[in-house]
């Protein structure tokens, strides 16, 4: 396992539903990794604003963010806060780097900002543009949702689904997702996706296929096997279907806790978010936490 991390995790809330299910599970990242949080809100508007004004609405905001690092330090996590105004994403993506955060979290849907189905638009910004790994908590209320939790002490993650395909994202995502596994102790799930054959009677494709599924049988073996040769608990599928829904079934039937995938590095101010990677993210019932390619 290359991969390190030691540095801190960047908390960004809106005091959201979402917000709350992000804090238990920054708790739970932060108590087992043993690293402090920076607790971030911004305030939606132009920088220039002169934020020494009376505002009765900012000092409920700033009560409702002592409230929540009060929470975290009660159990037992450093913490740090702060509250910047401007372009959400922008400000969570500047503060991570400015601290050197090593892991954004946050809630996949706030209560102001248009969603793109279940996935909030501040959140595929800060994925798309964060140099470091996003972890976005989906909706308390979600059907199936192990978010419905307030407490850190419930949240328990033991098994990681990790899908795999040829590109270098989704072999960070892995190195990733060994690195936590060995310290939240919990179980991987390797999966690499097969496209269906648009036409059975294509004997060509049908043995190209086959040929495909045994290339990535023993690929997949073979990164079992190095998962395994440090202490993990690790198994491996092929799955044959559509991408995303494939992903997200699989998470479902292995009971999976946490999904780590890759995703586009950030090339512009807003880069695209990757079709598998919001799919997976609007739809998913678990944690979705996004790895980069580290080009």
């Amino acid at each position: 396992m290359s991969h390190t991390m030691g540095s801190r995790i960047l908390l960004a809330t809106d005091f959201s539903e979402s917000s709350a299910c992000a804090r238990v599970y920054a708790e739970y990242f932060a108590a087992r990794l043993t690293l402090p949080v920076d607790l971030l809100h911004v305030i939606e508007g132009p920088r220039e604003r002169d934020d020494h004004e009376s505002d009765p609405e900012r000092t409920d905001e700033v009560s409702r963010l002592l409230e929540e690092q009060r929470k975290l330090l009660a159990g037992g996590i450093a913490v740090t806060m702060s509250q910047v105004r401007g372009r959400p994403s922008d400000q969570i993506v500047s503060t991570a780097q400015r601290l050197g955060a090593d892991l954004v979290v946050m809630g996949m849907q706030g209560h102001t900002h248009t969603p793109f189905g279940l996935i909030g638009s501040t959140v595929e910004r800060v994925i798309g543009a964060a140099a470091c790994p996003v972890l976005s908590v989906p909706l308390p209320q979600k059907e199936a949702s192990p978010c419905s939790l307030s407490e850190s002490a419930a949240v328990l993650i033991r098994r990681i689904l990790v899908p795999i395909d040829q590109s270098t994202s989704s072999l960070n995502a892995l190195e990733y997702a060994m690195w936590l596994a060995d310290r939240l102790k919990a179980g991987l799930v390797l999966m690499h996706v097969l496209q269906p054959c648009q036409n059975p009677q294509d004997t060509i494709h049908v043995a190209n296929e086959e040929t495909n599924r045994t290339v990535w049988l023993s690929r997949l073996t073979e990164l079992a096997t190095r998962a395994r040769s440090y202490g993990l608990a690790a198994e491996q599928e092929i799955r044959d279907g559509i991408t995303q829904d494939s992903i997200l079934a699989g998470a479902l039937q292995h009971h999976c806790d946490l999904i780590v995938m890759g995703t586009h590095a950030a090339r512009h101010t807003s880069p695209p978010l990757g079709s598998v990677a919001k799919a997976v993210l609007r739809q998913a019932t678990s944690p979705v936490l996004t790895v980069k390619d580290s080009r």
